[in-house]
């Protein structure tokens, strides 16, 4: 099984970006599952096509993207993402949309298909703090799970998509935040438990 994890570059004049520094400590492969790591720019305008490049590229059986949140100090595991960009403050290149929709022919939001109950579940067994999120905001991050639900919705892609939200990584200096290490290990329980899953369902 292949599984493509996506994270971000910095933003907002921050030397790190946790979900990089996170998806970086990650091995090649989990349990059997080859993992393929990709950075994408924090750009409204070119993240999405990006993002399907790689996609199309990698042919990952699923793809779990990660990004950075303050909300939580731990992992938000989202459920939805919604056709929208609405930001009140501009990407890495300036660019700040105001109630725009990513896709004029995608739905109003679309949901993951995997068991993210399941996924909190296991990484609270672990005590690693982990919750449902309903919302992925509107900025790059729900830019870009929205676009692989779409892709995947429209190209008729065998491919699960899931995204996390990730706190602020000690290194950062600011709250809420979590050691990165632990953090990497719930995103590799994350994906273990993707993987069983998908066996169960083969």
């Amino acid at each position: 099984m292949k599984i493509l994890v996506t994270a971000f570059e910095p933003f907002g004049g921050n030397d790190l970006n946790s979900s990089w520094e996170v998806a970086s400590l990650l091995p090649d492969e989990i349990d059997n599952c080859l993992i393929v790591k990709e950075l994408l720019p924090v750009n409204f305008m070119t993240a999405g096509k990006e993002f399907r490049a790689l996609i199309e590229k990698h042919l990952p059986d699923v793809v779990v993207s990660l990004g950075q949140s303050r909300k939580f100090a731990g992992l938000s595991i989202e459920r939805v993402a919604l056709n929208l960009m609405d930001s009140a403050k501009p990407d890495n290149y300036g660019y700040m949309p105001q109630n725009e929709p990513i896709h004029a022919d995608g739905d109003i939001a679309y949901m993951t298909t995997i068991p993210i109950r399941r996924l909190v579940d296991v990484c609270k067994q672990k005590d690693i703090p982990a919750q449902i999120s309903n919302s992925a905001g509107t900025f790059v991050c729900n830019r870009v799970y929205y676009e692989a639900l779409y892709f995947v919705a429209k190209k008729h892609f065998p491919t699960k998509t899931l995204f996390v939200h990730l706190p602020y990584i000690t290194e950062q200096e600011k709250s809420p935040s979590m050691d990165k290490v632990v953090l990497a290990e719930g995103i590799a329980e994350i994906i273990k438990e993707i993987g069983n899953w998908q066996c169960e369902t083969i």
